[in-house]
């Protein structure tokens, strides 16, 4: 992640970047940094945002098995610089990666085969559970009002894990933002399996939103993968 800013900051100028230092949380917590060698992490624009405390981590619950931990901050915007510099009212952004539909999951052995949904869809299912009750859990413990989710769900907007949210009352800030956009294409289709949600408060405050394509439409010859 730090190679990551180093490098936004060699071509935006130095201090456009930063990242939340996750590791020092999950040292904090006892753990050796997460369950794989691929992991969340959070990147701000110190000019627009400021950390609040340190990093939270949702570890141990048992629904992110075989998913990777959701990463937690708050933050607090600002405005204006210098000694004229207010800041507004915390938020709380959580990025997550939940199982993908690659492989087959246990949890989805006696369940009927769902060709639209894919595999492991209960777990898919658990983890945004699980994450809906974390984010409201650790906003009321930090005393933040306002919510965002974000990152790769593996979940298209109609799915169980997205509509779980909007029954809470959640705004998917693409489809609120930028109707006709997409994040993803396979085979020939193209959707969004990356969303950033907003709870009801945090999304009257989102003025706009884009989704960003930063490699939806490659070809699979140019994709890391593959040799």
């Amino acid at each position: 992640t730090a190679t990551l800013v180093a490098a936004l900051n060699v071509q935006a100028g130095e201090g456009t970047w930063d990242y939340v230092p996750t590791g020092e949380a999950y040292a904090a917590m006892g753990l050796d940094g997460g369950q794989d060698v691929i992991t969340n992490a959070i990147i701000y624009r110190p000019a627009a945002v400021a950390p609040q405390g340190g990093a939270r981590i949702l570890a141990g619950d048992e629904a992110f098995d075989n998913a990777r931990e959701p990463i937690g901050q708050v933050f607090v915007p600002l405005e204006g610089s210098g000694a004229e510099q207010v800041e507004g009212e915390p938020f709380l952004f959580t990025v997550n990666h939940f199982k993908s539909k690659g492989s087959q999951d246990a949890e989805d052995a006696d369940l009927p085969e769902d060709p639209v949904q894919g595999n492991a869809r209960t777990s898919r299912l658990q983890q945004a559970e699980a994450l809906q009750a974390w984010g409201e859990e650790t906003a009321a413990e930090l005393g933040v009002e306002d919510v965002f989710h974000g990152g790769d769900f593996n979940a298209y907007t109609q799915e169980e894990p997205l509509q779980l949210f909007y029954d809470e009352g959640f705004v998917d800030l693409g489809e609120a933002h930028d109707p006709e956009g997409w994040s993803y294409s396979y085979g020939g289709m193209v959707g969004s399996l990356d969303h950033v949600i907003a709870g009801p408060s945090a999304a009257e405050r989102v003025t706009g939103a884009d989704d960003w394509q930063i490699n939806g439409a490659e070809s699979v010859m140019v994709q890391y993968s593959r040799y």
